[in-house]
């Protein structure tokens, strides 16, 4: 009896042991990926000013803007420089992110950004920008509305079918 507790000790902890080398490098693969995959950015802005630069320069960034809100990609900057205000999220709450592929396709996610994040906003929109270049807007729950059709006032009795026989010619060759 105490031989056969030993073994069940000795296998429980080599699987205990077993299960935690499996977790480990799943683990360490999440913290070695890239964080800017998937960002219009490949590192983060520090200000609203660098974020304007970046914009100017990199004509792959334009045309993705471009792309994103409808503009040609020349005019992208002077739209940008002239709209944007750095602000900062006043409460944490779900958003809409989009992000692009390597290809260009650009997708929405939905992320939950915490309070106190730095922004940089389209001035008078719910429109923003994150620090990696992602556009984002606050993430909308669609709603079902229902119409029902009004009820008759009286109830209307069930129309009664009429059958017309009649005898019809048809002319003959």
């Amino acid at each position: 009896m105490r031989r056969e507790r030993k073994k069940y000790a000795r296998a429980c902890r080599l699987g205990l042991l077993l299960g935690a080398m499996a977790v480990l490098p799943s683990r360490a693969a999440r913290a070695d990926r890239d964080p800017s995959a998937g960002s219009f950015l490949k590192t983060p802005v520090l200000s609203l000013a660098q974020f304007i630069q970046r914009v100017q320069k990199d004509p792959v960034l334009q045309k993705r803007y471009g792309k994103h809100f409808g503009l040609a990609a020349g005019a992208v900057p002077g739209y940008l420089a002239e709209r944007l205000e750095a602000e900062t999220l006043p409460k944490s709450a779900a958003y809409t992110v989009y992000n692009v592929t390597g290809d260009g396709q650009i997708y929405p996610t939905k992320q939950v950004l915490p309070a106190g994040t730095r922004i940089y906003r389209l001035r008078g929109k719910s429109f923003f920008f994150t620090r990696m270049g992602d556009p984002a807007r606050p993430f909308l729950t669609p709603r079902v509305v229902r119409r029902l059709p009004p009820l008759p006032s009286r109830p209307t009795p069930p129309q009664e079918l009429i059958e017309q026989v009649g005898e019809v010619q048809v002319p003959s060759e």
